[in-house]
């Protein structure tokens, strides 16, 4: 024990501290004294240190609840100025009578198809506004339309707007400038194109897939002859090295077209032709004539008068050929209407084969085996295509009777 006045040991048995002389009572009492102050400070020390963690804790749950509300609103406000049309996807044209998409490629600019099944596409571009549910096209291109500014033609082509309501999340009724209304739904599902499977006897198969958006007309023509047989048994009867392979010719010397009775399963037998789908012609049709490319044959009327282009540009009905390489002199001049997506490697073989002259074909083109197709199919995914407007042929005989 140490003396609570001096601060000197006080020695066990002593009733005095030999220092100071305070009594040992005393300071046992002040001891006691001091330890009930100690607890209480410790006690008071506690309560304060517990006030100021559950003070900091308020204020820290407090303060992310405000941080959380603040993330909520702005969210909100995010979700009230987000685009009503999406970027990048395209909205199908519903309406049954048409076919179609617009697509808003970029947060300002649109590009639109829009065409009946067996007429040429109608394309326009441009620029567009959205306030509120409308949607402002100002356009500038107009496929239909003789010039386009697009063109860089010297002639004035005067823009003009038309009006797009958006009706709900992901569907729009769309009035163009002759008042036809339309409606539009965006759409996730990847459009399926016709695929057309070709057998050649002796070499394999090759799928082609046909555009019908580039040339309505004469993919309807190729998908109702190839599914009525027509093309079963005939052959490439021209091939050309590095250039390419041609067929159906319904005689096989090139001379031969399909019937009427061949495209419709009934009816006359007189030969049928159908209009060509590319610029010289007036439709817009960009497929270039790259490897694999399969176009329409047609006549060259204008070796007899240089007067007949249109006779010759309306003369195709059903040989094609595919490009074995890229020859860019046909592009605009003939129908490109699909692409060889499987077996390639098969034309290549074909466009290989040994070659000869006939009294009706002194090019040397005529395969001295015969490269026989078995069959051509399409799969049109369950869609119409319909059937092709179909026209006379040019009578060469008229040039001289």
């Amino acid at each position: 024990m140490f003396c609570s006045k001096c601060g000197k040991e006080i020695k066990e048995g002593d009733t005095f501290c030999t220092y100071c002389g305070q009594k040992v009572e005393e300071n046992i009492k002040k001891e006691k004294n001091f330890s009930k102050s100690k607890k209480i400070i410790i006690i008071i020390s506690i309560i304060i240190l517990l006030i100021i963690v559950g003070v900091t804790i308020w204020v820290y749950f407090n303060n992310k609840k405000d941080d959380d509300k603040n993330n909520v609103n702005t969210e909100s406000n995010l979700e009230e100025q987000k685009s009503p049309i999406e970027i990048g996807k395209k909205y199908k044209c519903t309406t049954s009578y048409m076919v179609g998409n617009i697509e808003f490629l970029t947060e300002t600019e649109f590009e639109m198809e829009l065409g009946s099944m067996n007429s040429e596409f109608g394309i326009t571009k441009g620029t567009y506004e959205i306030e509120e549910n409308t949607i402002t096209l100002n356009i500038t291109y107009d496929s239909n339309s003789d010039y386009n500014m697009e063109q860089g033609s010297n002639n004035i082509f005067n823009p003009y707007t038309e009006k797009i309501k958006i009706i709900e999340d992901g569907i729009l009724e769309y009035t163009n400038k002759y008042n036809n209304t339309f409606i539009f739904e965006i759409s996730d599902e990847i459009e399926e194109k016709p695929i057309a499977t070709m057998k050649v006897k002796g070499f394999g198969t090759i799928k082609i897939e046909l555009y019908p958006e580039k040339a309505p007309q004469t993919v309807s023509n190729f998908i109702q002859l190839s599914n009525r047989g027509f093309y079963d048994g005939l052959t490439f009867h021209r091939v050309v090295k590095d250039f390419v392979i041609q067929g159906g010719d319904r005689i096989g010397d090139g001379t031969g077209s399909a019937r009427k009775s061949d495209l419709m399963g009934y009816g006359e037998n007189d030969e049928y032709c159908i209009k060509g789908e590319f610029s010289a012609n007036g439709v817009n049709n960009d497929l270039k004539f790259e490897e694999g490319v399969i176009g329409m044959a047609r006549t060259d009327y204008t070796s007899f008068s240089p007067s007949l282009d249109e006779e010759s540009y309306n003369s195709g009905s059903s040989q094609f050929f595919i490009m074995t390489k890229q020859n860019d002199y046909l592009d605009g001049l003939y129908t490109a209407f699909g692409k060889v997506i499987e077996g390639l490697d098969i034309v290549h073989e074909i466009e290989n084969v040994e070659v000869t002259s006939t009294q009706y074909n002194s090019e040397g083109s005529t395969p001295v085996t015969p490269v026989v197709i078995e069959s051509i199919r399409v799969e049109t995914n369950g869609v119409d295509y319909g059937m092709p407007d179909i026209l006379e042929p040019f009578d060469i005989s008229s040039l001289y009777y």
